[in-house]
């Protein structure tokens, strides 16, 4: 096996293990199909906006998920699509203090060589 293949693996494991990094998460497709995998989440409070340096308040929402993960659970790439009139894939998930918050993808960005995809949320309310 190489160090490429091994690391595609260790992708797939780290990211799918839920007794040690991962959490579960709903994953919902424009077409309504909605399934639970496991992803790595995160909510983080930013102070400060990275472009301009102006402070202010607001959270980023990320998940990595593993395309193997995808793949199993049958909900294909998630893509940008960037029509605002176009239903948007959804995220529920539960962070470390037990409320569940619903998101919507923003953008993806895959890694293509790893097998890993990166997730930007924001908030959803309809």
């Amino acid at each position: 096996m190489s160090l490429l293949e091994r690391a595609r693996k260790d992708i797939a494991r780290i990211t799918q293990n839920t007794s040690e990094f991962a959490s579960p998460v709903r994953l919902t497709s424009p077409a309504g199909v909605s399934r639970e995998v496991a992803a790595i989440t995160n909510e983080v409070w930013q102070g400060l906006d990275p472009n301009s340096g102006n402070t202010i308040n607001g959270a980023v929402a990320s998940l990595a998920i593993s395309f193997d993960a995808l793949a199993k659970a049958g909900l294909g790439i998630p893509h940008n699509d960037h029509n605002p009139k176009a239903k948007p894939w959804l995220v529920q998930l539960t962070l470390a203090d037990g409320v569940a918050r619903e998101y919507k993808l923003k953008e993806s960005r895959r890694d293509m060589t790893l097998g890993l995809i990166w997730f930007v949320l924001e908030r959803y309310q309809q």
